[in-house]
């Protein structure tokens, strides 16, 4: 807004213009809403969780509840830091959060859940501000399961497998096969599509 003094000194203008500047600044802005865990984990789960498979959907509100019982729903999610992160890991190692103790690899995609949705508020806005302006566990060290369980069959197994595979489903002779030979998990080989045999 272009307003006249009603006269043309320039120091008297700046002086004024500065005691307008103060004036704005003395104007209270509205303090940020808190994000909490639930209000996260409220939007993510409403606006990206339906955009992915139903399993990982169920994994995302299974995730979701192991955290706030964990750290409350009603935790600030600036104010979290490397201890809880480092007490969520022991508790769902030792089994103390539900009950059953769990080895890295499922740990690993609990924390990934949470690192994709503070991910996410970050890159989100409301009322004019980002959900989060950082986020508190970047850096830290996720635990990875180096070699995964993954159960064979022996030659005696696999060959009473193989005489009543066709019995099952015309197509179950070559499902063994491929598993049998390339030692790939049955959840991948089902993936499989013609455009990946060469």
């Amino acid at each position: 807004v272009r307003t006249s003094l009603g006269h043309a000194d320039r120091d008297r203008a700046k002086q004024q213009a500065d005691e307008v500047a103060a004036r704005f600044g003395e104007l209270a802005l509205p303090a940020p809403a808190r994000l909490t865990l639930r209000r996260l984990f409220d939007n993510y789960v409403r606006e990206v969780t339906p955009t992915k498979r139903e399993s990982t959907q169920a994994h995302d509100r299974r995730a979701r509840a192991l955290f706030e019982k964990c750290w409350g729903g009603t935790s600030e999610v600036a104010k979290l830091d490397r201890r809880d992160w480092d007490r969520l890991i022991q508790q769902r190692r030792s089994g103390a959060l539900t009950g059953r103790a769990v080895r890295d690899g499922v740990i690993e995609k609990d924390l990934r859940f949470l690192l994709a949705a503070i991910h996410w508020a970050e890159t989100v806005r409301e009322d004019g501000r980002m959900l989060v302006e950082r986020n508190p566990f970047r850096g830290f060290p996720v635990p990875t399961e180096l070699s995964p369980r993954q159960p064979s069959l022996s030659e005696d197994e696999f060959a009473k497998l193989w005489s009543v595979a066709g019995q099952v489903d015309p197509i179950c002779p070559l499902f063994l096969l491929v598993a049998h030979e390339s030692g790939h998990r049955g959840t991948a080989i089902a993936r499989l599509r013609w455009s990946d045999v060469d």
